[in-house]
């Protein structure tokens, strides 16, 4: 719903939209205005709830003041007029240069931005030969612009997400994010599909992951929080998945702080020490969501809310769901070792929390996490880490090592041996270089390995 028009407000509705009524409500003013702003006319974007159509938009599941427009069609305009196509116009991007929101960007930089310095390079281009560079580097600018509209709407928690594409049915702004190459809003789990035809993808990107895209998407949209150090960023959460455990870790300022304590703790490791941290940190993310299930909070669900007295025996039956019972018997956990780490973990976290109370002077969340220290230090032993243990001692004496048949590792050296001999070094093409390093792989695990990841440590 259109409220209010003016001529230097925030949205510009661009001739040949169809929205016909906009031109018909202010034909009265136009022999008072310049060639130029008979062109454009501007409406505001702060619209209130009141101005906004509940059919025209779509609102977030979780943030119900954030929202979309819906992808409408329509076969006629709004004076009844019909339309050679469905397609209804109601689209907009945002131009930070004057800060207002159009429907047609490029026409827009074209008759009010030529000699702007943002649009120097796109204005030097006159070949017809060079328009598709001219159209690249248009979207790169309406990329750029949009993304500094998103981040204010997510800042402010309200207003619309300008999206590249939208989606017809619901609408979850944590499941879209800023592309790292050319920064359009799309979707998540098309973001590596998508590098395929990005406009500013480059020679030096081409190898990154599913993971380091979105990691890299929510540190521009700034969905990871500041606390998390560099080399947290970067040696872990670019190898974790982007699953349901990776979104939580990735948003958990608690856990990220155990992320980087992790980092610290092994930080003379540096071939290892990102994945150790990521096994830790998805490990305890794999019980804040069991947390979730077994009780649900009200004001939050964060670890910072569950660590409390009051949610001890709701984290103790978390963890031991972390532990995978045996479905035949509750005490029998499939790995009793990770409800041994947990322990260990949750002191960290509560340590922590008591460290960040401290500094933000939070003396209720001080109280509440020394409480549930002493709790843990008198009924964890006996609840969880007694079962644990005893789990452990009797798999310890049962367990069954076969070891290989002396022959067989005779066969398999002699096979390797051979075929080290058959190598042919002078062939250079990559398929004969992945051969030839597999090969030599397997003789030097067999001949001398003393340890993990001593043969990754080669350099």
């Amino acid at each position: 719903m259109l409220k209010k028009l003016t001529f230097s407000q925030k949205e510009v509705v661009e001739n040949g939209s169809d929205d016909e009524t906009v031109v018909n409500d202010v034909e009265s003013l136009n022999n008072a205005c310049s060639t130029e702003q008979k062109r454009t006319l501007s409406i505001e974007t702060d619209e209130s709830d009141e101005d906004l159509d509940e059919e025209e938009i779509i609102r977030d599941r979780n943030l119900p003041e954030i929202y979309i427009k819906r992808v409408l069609k329509s076969g006629t305009t709004k004076t009844g007029k019909k339309k050679k196509t469905t397609r209804v116009f109601n689209s907009y991007h945002y131009c930070g240069i004057c800060d207002i929101k159009v429907s047609n960007f490029a026409q827009h930089l074209e008759r009010n931005h030529v000699k702007h310095a943002a649009c120097t390079e796109i204005s030097k281009i006159r070949e017809e030969k060079d328009q598709e560079k001219k159209s690249q580097l248009r979207v790169l600018l309406r990329g750029k612009f949009n993304n500094q509209y998103n981040l204010k709407v997510l800042k402010k928690k309200k207003g619309e997400i300008l999206l590249e594409r939208r989606p017809t049915k619901s609408f979850d702004v944590r499941d879209y994010g800023p592309c790292p190459n050319c920064l359009l809003w799309i979707a998540k789990k098309l973001m590596f599909k998508h590098q395929k035809r990005c406009v500013g993808k480059n020679s030096c990107t081409s190898s990154e992951t599913t993971a380091m895209l979105l990691t890299q998407s929510d540190v521009i949209s700034k969905r990871i929080p500041a606390e998390a150090s560099k080399t947290l960023v970067k040696e872990t959460f670019e190898i974790l998945n982007n699953d349901d455990i990776g979104k939580v870790v990735r948003e958990d300022s608690l856990i990220i702080q155990l992320g980087n304590v992790w980092m610290q703790k092994n930080i003379d490791n540096k071939l290892k020490r990102g994945t150790y941290t990521a096994q830790i940190i998805r490990l305890v993310g794999r019980m804040l969501l069991n947390l979730r299930k077994v009780k649900p909070l009200d004001d939050g669900d964060g670890l910072w809310d569950y660590l409390k007295a009051e949610h001890f025996d709701a984290l103790v039956e978390a963890t031991l769901k972390t532990a995978a019972p045996d479905l035949n018997d509750e005490e029998v956990l499939e790995k009793p070792s990770n409800a041994i780490k947990l322990g260990y973990d949750l002191k960290r976290l509560i340590n922590l929390k008591i460290g960040m109370a401290i500094m933000h002077n939070d003396k209720r969340s001080k109280e509440d996490a020394e409480n549930l220290l002493r709790t843990m230090n008198i009924f964890w032993p006996t609840k969880v880490t007694k079962l644990a243990r005893v789990l452990l001692d009797q798999r310890k004496y049962n367990k069954h090592e076969e070891l290989p048949d002396p022959k067989d590792i005779e066969k398999l050296s002699n096979s390797l041996k051979s075929e080290i001999s058959k190598l042919d070094l002078k062939n250079h093409t990559p398929a004969n270089f992945r051969h030839v390093a597999n090969i030599i792989s397997a003789r030097l695990v067999i001949y001398n390995r003393r340890r993990t990841g001593e043969l990754q440590a080669i350099r």
